[in-house]
């Protein structure tokens, strides 16, 4: 369940967490963790409880109480962030249904609302955390934190407009910083304000991509990665089971006389997952990259970025309106590294910085964040953001 921001007074704006989906989610292990408590202390009989042994009723009385702890938490856990701009203070408390404990902070130690990035797992999605950045050195304060970019962008600007307190929006490589009165300027006009940063960018000596117009639009046509040696990797897994496992799969099967039928379901099974699907993505993945590109057309109403892979074309359309930012980011070390002295890198770091390729343009918009150019050298990055920053701030939009 997404946080609830509630403006109680003119000075008060209540944040609440908690509840919902939440409790939804928590009441099945609450209810479990209850049977097992009643099963452990023996209210509920167990047909077989002389079979249990005597060590296990502690265990089971034990998980009950983290069932019900997970549970009861979920379920009627709440959480509550009271922003008093008379008072000057941020007063946070957490408790079950009614707040139970609480601390108490200055409004005046936080000097800008921000947004900060935090990349997912396997077990977890890319998440945007709405917080106050102190004056000093200390940890931001996160207020929530939301898996949605434009829900939080939206809430961090709903915070910076009640606070009047300017929003650093960090989620990507160049934090961009937005006084108070400029948060409902549109992304054109603050273009247009910084228009010094893109249009002194010079255009590369070699440049890989194609940059042209088309009906009046912006075009730029950026190419695939072309083949890398790299790309052979995929092809070892299978190379392998080929040379070494399916010939002792065959004698294995021979010297224990196994079914032919069972035989060719297993070494069947085998060939798809371990031989077929890996050739497959690896050759799709060496298609994609040479006759691949990515297309960006930029328009009056809206943003188009078409992607060309193997097999098909994923086609992403922004309109123009709904663009919040634009930005770029480079390598970590770009080719021309130098020391801090001024004179050359060692050749050794040189190399490694051929190695760390650059993050691309990021297009910040209410849908999300879309990149596209990773891979491509520093300065055509930074040039193609000047000439998409400098075409939308003209767009009129």
């Amino acid at each position: 369940m997404r946080p609830q921001f509630q403006q109680t007074a003119p000075d008060r704006l209540v944040i609440r967490e908690g509840g919902g989906c939440l409790a939804l989610f928590g009441l099945p292990f609450a209810i479990a963790g209850i049977f097992m408590l009643l099963i452990g202390v023996g209210i509920v009989p167990m047909q077989n409880a002389e079979e249990v042994p005597r060590w296990s009723w502690p265990l089971i009385v034990l998980m009950g109480l983290v069932f019900v702890a997970a549970g009861s938490s979920l379920t009627f856990g709440r959480s509550w962030t009271i922003l008093d701009r008379s008072a000057g203070s941020i007063l946070q408390q957490w408790g079950l249904l009614i707040p139970m404990r609480h601390t108490t902070l200055s409004l005046s130690s936080y000097a800008a609302v921000g947004i900060s990035f935090k990349a997912g797992d396997s077990d977890s999605a890319d998440s945007y955390a709405v917080n106050l950045r102190s004056r000093d050195a200390s940890a931001p304060l996160t207020l929530v934190s939301l898996t949605d970019y434009a829900a939080a962008s939206e809430r961090a600007k709903e915070l910076a407009g009640f606070l009047h307190l300017p929003l650093e929006d960090a989620t990507s490589t160049h934090p961009q910083v937005y006084r108070a009165d400029q948060l409902d300027e549109p992304l054109q006009a603050r273009l247009r304000s910084a228009a010094t940063e893109y249009m002194s960018v010079p255009r590369p000596a070699q440049l890989r991509s194609q940059v042209g117009s088309a009906n009046g639009a912006l075009q730029i046509t950026i190419p695939g990665a072309g083949f890398r040696a790299t790309m052979l990797f995929p092809f070892i897994i299978p190379l392998g089971f080929l040379t070494y496992v399916a010939p002792s799969l065959l004698a294995f099967f021979q010297q224990t006389e196994t079914p032919a039928t069972v035989s060719v379901i297993f070494l069947g099974f085998v060939l798809i997952f371990f031989v077929a699907l890996p050739t497959i993505g690896g050759l799709t993945a060496i298609i994609g990259s040479i006759r691949g590109y990515t297309q960006v057309t930029v328009t009056p109403v809206e943003l188009v970025i078409a992607r060309r892979g193997a097999l098909r074309t994923q086609t992403t359309r922004i309109p123009s309106a709904e663009v919040l930012g634009l930005d770029y980011g480079g390598s970590l070390l770009p080719p021309s590294v130098a020391l801090a002295s001024g004179t050359p890198a060692p050749w050794w770091l040189r190399a490694l910085s051929g190695l760390v390729t650059s993050k691309g343009i990021t297009v910040k918009s209410r849908g999300g964040l879309v990149t596209f150019g990773a891979g491509l050298p520093d300065d055509e990055v930074h040039y193609l953001w000047a000439i998409i920053s400098s075409t939308h701030a003209n767009t009129g939009a």
